[in-house]
Protein backbone atom coordinates (compact mmCIF):
# COMPACT_ATOMS: atom_id res chain seq x y z
CA UNK A 1 0.00 0.00 0.00
CA UNK A 2 1.43 3.35 -1.15
CA UNK A 3 2.62 5.82 2.06
CA UNK A 4 0.50 8.68 2.58
CA UNK A 5 1.99 12.29 3.18
CA UNK A 6 2.46 12.96 6.54
CA UNK A 7 1.86 16.62 6.18
CA UNK A 8 -2.49 16.35 5.53
CA UNK A 9 -2.82 14.49 8.88
CA UNK A 10 -0.84 16.59 10.76
CA UNK A 11 -3.01 19.61 9.64
CA UNK A 12 -6.44 17.59 10.10
CA UNK A 13 -5.61 16.40 14.00
CA UNK A 14 -4.76 20.05 14.31
CA UNK A 15 -8.10 20.91 13.09
CA UNK A 16 -9.62 19.27 14.95
CA UNK A 17 -8.40 19.62 18.85
CA UNK A 18 -9.11 23.52 17.78
CA UNK A 19 -12.82 23.57 18.65
CA UNK A 20 -11.80 21.29 22.10
CA UNK A 21 -10.80 24.51 24.32
CA UNK A 22 -14.50 25.81 23.23
CA UNK A 23 -16.74 22.55 23.72
CA UNK A 24 -15.80 19.16 24.91
CA UNK A 25 -17.07 16.05 22.89
CA UNK A 26 -17.93 12.97 24.25
CA UNK A 27 -15.02 10.63 23.81
CA UNK A 28 -14.64 8.00 21.11
CA UNK A 29 -12.71 4.76 21.91
CA UNK A 30 -11.04 2.91 18.96
CA UNK A 31 -10.24 -1.26 19.70
CA UNK A 32 -7.90 -3.14 17.75
CA UNK A 33 -8.89 -6.69 17.99
CA UNK A 34 -8.20 -9.93 16.39
CA UNK A 35 -7.38 -13.41 17.78
CA UNK A 36 -3.99 -15.56 16.07
CA UNK A 37 -5.20 -19.18 15.37
CA UNK A 38 -2.53 -21.98 14.15
CA UNK A 39 -3.49 -22.59 10.36
CA UNK A 40 -6.50 -23.83 9.29
CA UNK A 41 -7.39 -27.62 9.29
CA UNK A 42 -8.94 -29.22 6.68
CA UNK A 43 -11.72 -32.11 7.20
CA UNK A 44 -12.20 -34.55 4.38
CA UNK A 45 -14.42 -37.62 3.90
CA UNK A 46 -12.63 -40.66 2.06
CA UNK A 47 -14.44 -41.15 -1.40
CA UNK A 48 -16.72 -37.96 -0.45
CA UNK A 49 -19.07 -37.40 2.13
CA UNK A 50 -22.37 -38.85 0.45
CA UNK A 51 -23.60 -42.65 2.41
CA UNK A 52 -25.94 -43.97 -0.50
CA UNK A 53 -28.31 -47.37 0.43
CA UNK A 54 -29.08 -47.81 -3.02
CA UNK A 55 -32.46 -48.87 -3.30
CA UNK A 56 -33.90 -50.78 -0.77
CA UNK A 57 -37.16 -52.89 -1.74
CA UNK A 58 -40.34 -51.88 0.07
CA UNK A 59 -41.17 -55.40 0.50
CA UNK A 60 -37.48 -55.80 2.78
CA UNK A 61 -39.12 -53.14 5.11
CA UNK A 62 -41.64 -54.17 8.17
CA UNK A 63 -45.14 -52.31 7.77
CA UNK A 64 -46.00 -51.61 11.42
CA UNK A 65 -42.06 -51.96 12.78
CA UNK A 66 -38.93 -50.47 12.42
CA UNK A 67 -35.98 -52.04 10.21
CA UNK A 68 -32.32 -52.05 10.58
CA UNK A 69 -30.72 -51.53 7.62
CA UNK A 70 -27.25 -52.68 6.91
CA UNK A 71 -24.31 -50.85 8.31
CA UNK A 72 -22.05 -48.47 6.18
CA UNK A 73 -18.50 -47.11 6.53
CA UNK A 74 -16.97 -43.22 5.39
CA UNK A 75 -13.10 -42.43 6.00
CA UNK A 76 -12.63 -39.12 7.70
CA UNK A 77 -9.32 -37.23 7.68
CA UNK A 78 -8.28 -34.12 9.39
CA UNK A 79 -5.03 -32.61 7.45
CA UNK A 80 -3.67 -29.13 9.15
CA UNK A 81 -0.89 -27.25 7.92
CA UNK A 82 0.97 -27.69 11.69
CA UNK A 83 0.61 -29.63 14.50
CA UNK A 84 -2.81 -28.56 16.07
CA UNK A 85 -5.11 -29.55 18.85
CA UNK A 86 -8.64 -29.61 17.31
CA UNK A 87 -11.90 -31.69 18.13
CA UNK A 88 -14.87 -32.59 15.70
CA UNK A 89 -18.92 -32.25 17.06
CA UNK A 90 -21.76 -33.28 14.86
CA UNK A 91 -25.26 -31.37 14.85
CA UNK A 92 -28.33 -32.93 13.16
CA UNK A 93 -29.78 -31.14 10.07
CA UNK A 94 -32.65 -33.44 10.27
CA UNK A 95 -33.82 -33.56 13.91
CA UNK A 96 -36.26 -36.09 14.29
CA UNK A 97 -37.68 -37.76 17.97
CA UNK A 98 -36.78 -41.66 17.47
CA UNK A 99 -39.68 -44.03 18.58
CA UNK A 100 -39.60 -46.48 21.62
CA UNK A 101 -39.52 -49.44 18.43
CA UNK A 102 -36.49 -47.28 16.72
CA UNK A 103 -34.27 -47.70 20.05
CA UNK A 104 -35.57 -51.65 20.77
CA UNK A 105 -34.67 -52.84 17.30
CA UNK A 106 -30.96 -50.76 17.28
CA UNK A 107 -30.47 -52.50 20.37
CA UNK A 108 -29.81 -49.52 22.55
CA UNK A 109 -30.69 -49.36 25.98
CA UNK A 110 -31.79 -45.72 25.80
CA UNK A 111 -35.22 -42.80 26.08
CA UNK A 112 -36.57 -41.74 22.98
CA UNK A 113 -35.33 -38.24 23.06
CA UNK A 114 -31.80 -40.23 22.60
CA UNK A 115 -29.01 -37.83 21.38
CA UNK A 116 -27.53 -40.67 19.43
CA UNK A 117 -29.87 -40.77 16.61
CA UNK A 118 -29.64 -38.60 13.57
CA UNK A 119 -32.76 -37.99 11.25
CA UNK A 120 -33.79 -39.26 8.47
CA UNK A 121 -36.93 -38.16 6.69
CA UNK A 122 -38.40 -37.67 2.98
CA UNK A 123 -38.39 -35.34 0.52
CA UNK A 124 -41.09 -33.78 2.08
CA UNK A 125 -39.59 -33.22 5.77
CA UNK A 126 -41.54 -36.03 7.30
CA UNK A 127 -39.52 -38.52 9.69
CA UNK A 128 -39.44 -42.16 8.10
CA UNK A 129 -36.44 -43.32 10.62
CA UNK A 130 -33.28 -42.74 11.88
CA UNK A 131 -29.51 -43.42 11.84
CA UNK A 132 -26.51 -44.09 14.22
CA UNK A 133 -22.82 -43.00 14.69
CA UNK A 134 -20.14 -44.60 16.06
CA UNK A 135 -16.22 -45.34 15.53
CA UNK A 136 -15.73 -47.96 13.88
CA UNK A 137 -14.96 -51.16 15.53
CA UNK A 138 -11.50 -51.89 15.91
CA UNK A 139 -10.44 -48.14 15.08
CA UNK A 140 -9.84 -47.29 18.51
CA UNK A 141 -6.17 -46.41 17.48
CA UNK A 142 -6.56 -43.74 15.32
CA UNK A 143 -9.71 -42.92 16.54
CA UNK A 144 -11.09 -39.93 18.83
CA UNK A 145 -10.59 -41.14 22.29
CA UNK A 146 -12.08 -38.40 24.63
CA UNK A 147 -14.88 -36.90 24.50
CA UNK A 148 -16.95 -34.26 26.06
CA UNK A 149 -20.67 -33.48 26.12
CA UNK A 150 -22.42 -30.24 25.77
CA UNK A 151 -23.71 -30.16 29.42
CA UNK A 152 -19.84 -30.65 30.96
CA UNK A 153 -18.77 -27.98 28.76
CA UNK A 154 -21.25 -25.83 30.20
CA UNK A 155 -20.13 -26.73 34.03
CA UNK A 156 -17.00 -26.84 33.30
CA UNK A 157 -15.98 -30.67 33.31
CA UNK A 158 -13.20 -32.33 32.06
CA UNK A 159 -12.40 -34.47 29.22
CA UNK A 160 -13.39 -38.14 29.35
CA UNK A 161 -12.31 -41.20 27.95
CA UNK A 162 -14.82 -42.37 25.24
CA UNK A 163 -16.70 -45.53 26.45
CA UNK A 164 -19.97 -45.38 23.90
CA UNK A 165 -19.02 -46.49 21.01
CA UNK A 166 -21.87 -44.57 19.54
CA UNK A 167 -21.57 -40.94 18.85
CA UNK A 168 -23.88 -38.08 20.45
CA UNK A 169 -25.04 -35.16 18.90
CA UNK A 170 -23.17 -31.99 20.40
CA UNK A 171 -20.38 -33.50 21.89
CA UNK A 172 -17.25 -32.66 21.29
CA UNK A 173 -14.61 -35.74 20.26
CA UNK A 174 -10.68 -35.75 19.61
CA UNK A 175 -7.80 -37.61 19.86
CA UNK A 176 -5.27 -37.80 22.55
CA UNK A 177 -2.22 -39.44 22.64
CA UNK A 178 -1.77 -39.76 26.89
CA UNK A 179 -5.72 -39.91 27.51
CA UNK A 180 -6.21 -37.09 29.61
CA UNK A 181 -5.72 -33.89 26.89
CA UNK A 182 -6.78 -33.07 23.47
CA UNK A 183 -3.22 -33.76 21.47
CA UNK A 184 -1.19 -31.56 18.85
CA UNK A 185 -1.46 -33.69 15.91
CA UNK A 186 -1.19 -32.93 12.06
CA UNK A 187 -2.56 -35.93 10.76
CA UNK A 188 -5.72 -37.14 12.32
CA UNK A 189 -7.91 -40.16 11.18
CA UNK A 190 -11.21 -42.31 11.94
CA UNK A 191 -13.42 -44.11 9.94
CA UNK A 192 -17.74 -43.44 10.63
CA UNK A 193 -19.95 -46.53 10.68
CA UNK A 194 -23.41 -45.55 9.58
CA UNK A 195 -26.38 -47.77 10.51
CA UNK A 196 -30.25 -46.65 9.35
CA UNK A 197 -33.55 -47.91 11.23
CA UNK A 198 -36.29 -47.26 9.15
CA UNK A 199 -39.36 -46.66 11.40
CA UNK A 200 -42.47 -48.74 9.72
CA UNK A 201 -44.66 -46.96 11.36
CA UNK A 202 -44.18 -43.46 9.76
CA UNK A 203 -46.31 -45.11 6.80
CA UNK A 204 -46.07 -44.70 3.13
CA UNK A 205 -43.03 -46.82 3.29
CA UNK A 206 -44.76 -48.73 -0.04
CA UNK A 207 -44.27 -45.81 -2.17
CA UNK A 208 -41.15 -44.43 -4.02
CA UNK A 209 -39.43 -42.47 -1.71
CA UNK A 210 -35.80 -40.62 -1.13
CA UNK A 211 -34.13 -40.86 2.11
CA UNK A 212 -32.65 -37.61 3.14
CA UNK A 213 -30.28 -37.62 6.33
CA UNK A 214 -27.68 -34.58 6.85
CA UNK A 215 -25.20 -34.14 9.57
CA UNK A 216 -22.80 -31.25 9.74
CA UNK A 217 -19.32 -31.87 10.70
CA UNK A 218 -17.90 -28.99 12.61
CA UNK A 219 -14.10 -28.44 13.78
CA UNK A 220 -13.07 -26.93 17.08
CA UNK A 221 -9.94 -25.58 17.84
CA UNK A 222 -8.86 -26.05 21.66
Amino acid sequence: MPAMPALPLIRLLCLCALPLAAHAAPPLELRVTGRIVPDACVPSFIGGGVVDYGVVPSSALSAGSPTLLSRKSVGLNVSCAMPTSVGIRLLDNRTVMPTEGMVKTSLRPSTANDERYFGLKNDEGKAIGGYLLRFETGDNVTAPSLELSADARQQGGAWRARKDGMLFKDTLYTWSTDGRAPARMQQMDATLSVQAVIDGAAGGLRDDIPLDGSTTLELVYF
